[in-house]
């Protein structure tokens, strides 16, 4: 049993629940899903409300920079060595990725969690780009920027009444 989690509710592995389902093949919901987990106070989200996102940010600058910093050595560095540089980038980008998702899995929902990481990713390739590879930054990609910022405040807008109890 996982802390802070009720995991009671699940019948055995490999038993069907009891009741109107009975007979067929059906899942219970874990509480772990966004929709059916108890909700985190403030106290206990401890560190969880701040350190997961640092942490799928710092994870998405480190995917950037094994994505395109290779690219400002092109010419010095042969294929095998760009490759072994983005690697020593992307196996510790992966662990602290894999850490923040199973950590704040429960706190945020996984829309959640990939909203921040997909989109910081998407800004870190833009950071990136202009200050590893000196490519200009346009007010095209300023503008999608915008409309980025409020996919991601949809995402982490508060359920309506409707949507949680139906």
């Amino acid at each position: 049993m996982i802390a802070g989690r009720n995991d009671d509710r699940r019948p055995p592995v490999g038993q069907v629940p009891a009741g109107p389902a009975r007979g067929k093949q059906t899942r219970t919901k874990s509480p772990r899903f966004a929709d059916d987990h108890r909700e985190f106070t403030w106290a206990e989200a401890g560190h969880r409300r701040w350190a997961v996102p640092l942490m799928l940010v710092c994870s998405a600058v480190m995917m950037s920079l094994a994505w395109l910093g290779h690219l400002r050595f092109e010419d010095d560095w042969s294929f095998w060595t760009a490759l072994a540089a983005s690697w020593s980038l992307v196996l510790p980008e992966y662990a602290l990725n894999t850490v923040a998702t199973r950590w704040g899995y429960g706190y945020f929902s996984g829309a959640q969690m990939a909203a921040v990481h997909l989109s910081s990713g998407v800004f870190c390739v833009a950071l990136v780009s202009s200050f590893v590879l000196e490519e200009p930054f346009t007010l095209r990609q300023g503008a999608g920027y915008a409309v980025m910022l409020i996919a991601i405040a949809l995402i982490f807008s508060p359920k309506r009444r409707e949507e949680r109890d139906g």
